[in-house]
């Protein structure tokens, strides 16, 4: 990390919205007019915590480490925090609202939440809010601290805090208890349970742990948000959008639950495809496909990725952004309709199950 310099790579902003104040009970984001079901994906599950962003400096008389007096206050600096400038110039990315919020973090304090997921790499937390703004950086502090909140952090307080990790030099709550933060400010109960699963995706925990880590306090402040979330996560979705397709499946459309991203087979043995979710019953299958499927190249890879599926005797539906969820609905239970209609003989195709892929992959 370099301090004084501007920012020169081009981040790019993620999707999971898993810290807005805003007050719903867990999965009452049910369908209606309008609501779509899924959001855009263009993101991995990783990314490394950049080397460009810009530590807050104080005023420094000979101008080694920091601006004078005069320069701090001319048109070139701006204030972070009380004492600390940074050049106007630096672009705001999450890592560097993250960094600068942490510069005037009193001791003992850390960073949670979205932020410290971001900070430990996983590439869907930007610290978006439900309107797609930015989001305070939340930071851990001890029950008695004198430290308010304000339009760049959001305060949570603890009378046992975890122990802190120190990580790309940041302090830090560990993972467990930051994804626990994150589904307790999430706007809904889907929000949290898409915080799991990218924390999972992103391999920075497990949902044992997550279970261990969560004391399960009835009256703490967004526990039935942590409980959703636990009771709905999978650690084979590998995308925002792959998770709230899955639970339009689950929530709205009432159907079984389905495999997701399972390898799916023809009888010979060869590969056919990996599909978002997969019912193992009727063989309907749903993905969505987001801005990285808008390409020549890549459309035509999904066309002839959709026959290989009807070939076999699957029944695929593919469902893009800004579909309402209603739509959605409608769409899953006609094909899943037509999937059972289908006669055994045309079933030219077989999956292993998870457990088995996983001995497979180990």
């Amino acid at each position: 990390m370099k301090s004084g310099h501007k920012s020169t790579k081009s981040l790019l902003g993620g999707v999971v919205r898993a810290l807005s104040t805003g007050r719903r009970m867990p999965g009452c984001e049910a369908a209606s007019a309008g609501k779509t079901s899924v959001m855009d994906d263009s993101l991995s599950p990783r990314r490394p915590f950049p080397t460009d962003v810009v530590h807050p400096t104080a005023v420094d008389a000979a101008q080694r480490s920091g601006p004078s007096a005069g320069r701090a206050r001319g048109r070139r600096w701006r204030r972070s925090s009380f004492g600390l400038y940074v050049p106007r110039s630096v672009r705001l990315s999450p890592e560097q609202r993250i960094v600068e919020v942490a510069a005037a973090m009193p001791p003992g304090a850390m960073l949670t939440g979205w932020a410290a997921l971001r900070v430990f790499g996983g590439g869907f937390f930007d610290g978006s809010d439900a309107w797609s703004k930015p989001a305070p950086v939340p930071v851990l502090v001890e029950a008695d601290k004198r430290l308010s909140s304000s339009r760049a952090r959001r305060v949570l307080r603890d009378r046992a805090l975890p122990q802190p990790v120190l990580f790309e030099g940041l302090w830090c709550a560990p993972p467990e208890r930051a994804v626990i933060d994150a589904m307790r400010l999430a706007d809904s109960g889907r929000d949290a349970v898409v915080a799991l699963d990218m924390a999972l995706a992103a391999g920075l925990v497990s949902v044992a742990a997550v279970r261990r880590a969560w004391s399960g306090e009835i009256r703490r402040v967004g526990s039935a948000l942590v409980r959703f979330g636990l009771r709905y996560a999978h650690d084979r979705s590998r995308s925002p959008a792959e998770t709230r397709l899955r639970l339009v499946w689950l929530l709205d459309a009432r159907l079984p639950s389905p495999l997701v991203n399972p390898e799916v087979r023809d009888r010979r043995g060869r590969v056919i495809g990996a599909p978002d979710l997969l019912d193992p019953r009727s063989g309907l299958v749903a993905e969505y496909d987001g801005a990285s499927h808008r390409g020549r190249d890549r459309h035509r890879v999904d066309n002839t990725r959709r026959e290989r599926f009807l070939q076999a005797g699957l029944e695929p539906v593919t469902v893009v952004a800004g579909e309402p969820v209603a739509e959605v609905v409608r769409r899953l239970h006609a094909a899943r309709r037509r999937a059972l209609r289908r006669s055994p003989t045309e079933h030219q195709w077989m999956y292993a199950s998870e457990e088995r892929e996983r001995e497979i992959s180990a």
